[in-house]
C-alpha cells in the first residue's frame, strides 16, 4: 500500500484524481465532482434506472482506464469494484482517490420517518429500516479503498437516531480509518 502523499503524486502524474460513487443515483454528486477534474471509475446504485442513466451519463466520461455500474453495494465488493482500473502491480487500496455517495436518508429525515411509521403502521417504525445502515456499507469501502478524502451527503437528522447521533458515529469511524 503507498502512501498518502504517494497516492497523491501519483494522481498527479497520471493528470487526474478517480473516483467511486456509491448510492450514487443518476449521478448528481458525480456531475459536480467531474466538473472539479475527477473522473468516476465505478458506481454502485440499486435502483436500475438510475444506474442507467449513471451509466449513460458518465461511462464516456471516467477514467481512460474505464468505468463499471454495480447494482447493489451489499454484494459489490469494494476490491471488486475497482478491479478494472487496476493495473498488474497496483493494489487496490491504491487506485482510488475519492469516495463519495449519499446513503439512503429515509429512516433519518422527518419525512421519511413519518412515511414508514404510516406504512409500518407503528410509531418508529424506522427504527428497523434496513437503509439506516447502508452507511456502514460505504464505511466499509471507505476503509477497503483508503482513499485520499471521502464525501458523504445525508440529512441533518442523521444526528438524532433513536437516541443516537450517527452523524458522529460515523465521524468517529472515519477519524479512526
Amino acid at each position: 500500500m503507498v502512501s498518502i502523499e504517494e497516492k497523491r503524486r501519483l494522481a498527479m502524474k497520471r493528470g487526474h484524481f478517480r473516483s467511486v460513487d456509491l448510492f450514487s443515483g443518476c449521478g448528481g454528486m458525480t456531475l459536480g465532482f467531474h466538473r472539479a477534474g475527477f473522473h468516476c471509475a465505478a458506481a454502485v446504485e440499486i435502483d436500475d434506472e438510475a444506474r442507467r442513466t449513471h451509466t449513460t451519463n458518465f461511462s464516456s466520461l471516467s477514467t481512460p482506464d474505464g468505468y463499471k455500474a454495480f447494482k447493489d453495494i451489499k454484494t459489490a465488493c469494494p476490491l471488486d469494484v475497482v478491479k478494472h482500473i487496476r493495473q498488474p502491480h497496483e493494489q487496490p487500496e491504491d487506485v482510488i482517490d475519492l469516495v463519495i455517495g449519499g446513503p439512503p436518508c429515509q429512516a433519518f429525515s422527518r419525512l421519511g420517518r413519518a412515511r414508514l411509521w404510516e406504512l409500518g403502521g407503528e410509531k418508529y417504525a424506522h427504527q428497523n429500516d434496513d437503509r439506516a445502515t447502508m452507511y456502514q456499507y460505504f464505511l466499509e469501502y471507505v476503509a477497503r479503498l483508503r482513499p485520499l478524502a471521502f464525501v458523504m451527503e445525508n440529512v441533518r437528522e442523521i444526528g438524532k437516531f433513536v437516541g443516537r447521533n450517527v452523524a458522529e458515529e460515523i465521524a468517529v469511524t472515519a477519524e479512526d480509518l
